[in-house]
């Protein structure tokens, strides 16, 4: 059940030092637990929304490389870069773009 930010705020308290401790250890195995199989894609999703307000991203069209600008709620920005994916269709070999062969050979192409 969603509660408004603001009863959110009222019912919040410190973290014990327990929890923090937990919260810690939580962090830093968190590659091991995202890649879990107890962590399904929904809870992933609610994770991101929680901490990143927003992703931007441009492409270079000169490098062809994408530039990302992630706002992290709190304030924090990211920059990364990689290089641009190549779609399937730049990535089809030139045999993929020819016709597919007859597979009855060339003595039923003759007969048909």
């Amino acid at each position: 059940m969603r509660k408004p930010l603001g009863q959110v705020e009222a019912e919040a308290r410190d973290v014990s030092e327990a929890e923090q401790a937990a919260l810690t250890e939580l962090g830093q195995n968190f590659a091991h637990v995202w890649q879990s199989a107890h962590c399904p894609p929904d809870l992933k999703k609610r994770i991101i929304r929680a901490v990143v307000e927003e992703v931007i991203v441009n492409l270079d069209d000169a490098t062809q490389l994408l530039s990302f600008v992630i706002h992290w709620k709190g304030g924090v920005h990211t920059t990364l870069e990689m290089p641009r994916p190549r779609s399937a269709v730049e990535r089809k070999t030139a045999q993929e773009g020819k016709p597919p062969a007859n597979p009855m050979g060339a003595e039923a192409a003759a007969d048909g």
